[in-house]
C-alpha cells in the first residue's frame, strides 16, 4: 500500500469511479424529486380557501364567506354562525340557507 503523507491516508485498492450510466441516474432521480416538490408547492397554493371580510361603511365586520377547493361558499355573521352557503355546479349557483333550504338558484348565461 502506498502512503499518501499529505492527507494522511493510505491507498487502498483501487475503486472505480461511477460509471456514466450511474451519474445520469442520479440526475434523472433529483430532476423526478424537484419536479415532485415543485408540483407539491404549486398545488398546495391553488388548493387553499379564500375568505372574504364583509364591512359597513363604518367599517364594522358584518360578516364573512369561505370559499373551498370546489367552488362551494358559505357565509357567516359577524359573530361566526353560519347563514347560508352556496354550490355552483355546470353553471348553475344554487343558495341555501342556514337550515340546508334552497333558497334560490342563479343561472349563468
Amino acid at each position: 500500500m502506498t502512503k499518501l503523507y499529505k492527507l494522511g491516508l493510505e491507498a487502498g485498492p483501487a475503486v472505480a469511479a461511477p460509471s456514466q450510466e450511474t451519474q445520469t441516474e442520479r440526475g434523472g432521480v433529483t430532476r423526478i424529486i424537484l419536479a415532485f416538490i415543485v408540483a407539491l408547492a404549486s398545488n398546495a397554493a391553488l388548493a387553499q380557501t379564500q375568505q372574504r371580510t364583509f364591512r359597513d361603511s363604518m367599517g364594522r365586520n358584518t360578516g364573512r364567506s369561505v370559499t373551498d377547493t370546489r367552488g362551494n361558499t358559505t357565509f357567516y355573521d359577524n359573530m361566526g354562525r353560519n347563514t347560508g352557503r352556496s354550490t355552483t355546479r355546470n353553471g348553475t349557483t344554487t343558495v341555501y340557507d342556514n337550515m340546508g333550504r334552497q333558497t334560490g338558484t342563479i343561472r349563468s348565461k
